[in-house]
């Protein structure tokens, strides 16, 4: 449970679209709920099967979904590892519009936003994600990769072949700063060109998560979690 929590924790923080994480204690993982009148946001799969969204929705969640799997890879250093449509939320979007973000990103509703409208593609279920160092981190980034595309295909979208997704989630423009031993000082450059006013915020920003509960357990420091 603690390494789920790890996990959600890293991924919140660099701004993907997931559960808020509140504490963890024992067994037991607390986390924003996210859905409406106690009843959670339907999956990716009950989406496609109840015939929610039309095929030219499902092909924009599909864009967002892979924008949201290089946020993971690039900026939390994570791989899902057991992402599908049974792991995909579809959320009211003023539900995470005030998840963490980055100076990449736009405004949801503005002109450039991926055109998603009221609803927004939620990652969960972080129990099995890697670090991108692990040994086994390609292969499952590969499956990954290949439940998205099989599913959102047989949605009637547009999709990447599987190599090609998979290249465009390891070679994104962005810069990439590996957080290894004696790199400490670099830790807070996960995206290219941060002032240190921005770096300043950051810092607060961090701050402010630690100690998040007095009787639970307190948030990791972000730059020792990519182990």
């Amino acid at each position: 449970m603690w390494q789920e929590f790890r996990n959600l924790n890293r991924a919140f923080l660099a701004g993907v679209c997931c559960p808020r994480p509140i504490m963890s204690k024992e067994n037991v993982l607390f986390m924003s709920f996210l859905g409406a009148d106690g009843w959670p946001a339907p999956t990716m799969k009950e989406v496609a099967e109840l015939k929610l969204h039309k095929q030219k929705k499902m092909q924009d969640f599909y864009i967002e979904i892979a924008v949201q799997v290089v946020r993971l890879y690039i900026c939390a250093q994570l791989v899902h590892g057991d992402l599908s449509e049974y792991n995909i939320l579809l959320v009211p979007s003023d539900q995470v519009r005030g998840q963490v973000g980055s100076d990449a990103d736009v405004d949801i509703e503005g002109p450039d936003a991926i055109p998603v409208g009221s609803k927004r593609a939620v990652l969960i279920d972080f129990a099995q994600a890697v670090s991108i160092h692990h040994p086994q981190s390609r292969t499952l980034l590969e499956r990954d990769c290949a439940r998205v595309n099989s599913f959102f295909k047989s949605c009637g979208a547009e999709v990447l072949t599987d190599e090609g997704l998979l290249e465009f989630i390891t070679s994104a423009s962005w810069e990439r700063v590996d957080f290894e031993e004696g790199e400490e000082e670099e830790e807070e450059e996960v995206l290219v060109e941060k002032g240190e006013e921005e770096e300043e915020e950051e810092e607060e920003e961090e701050e402010g998560w630690t100690n998040i509960s007095e009787n639970g357990t307190e948030f990791d420091d972000f730059s020792t979690t990519t182990r």
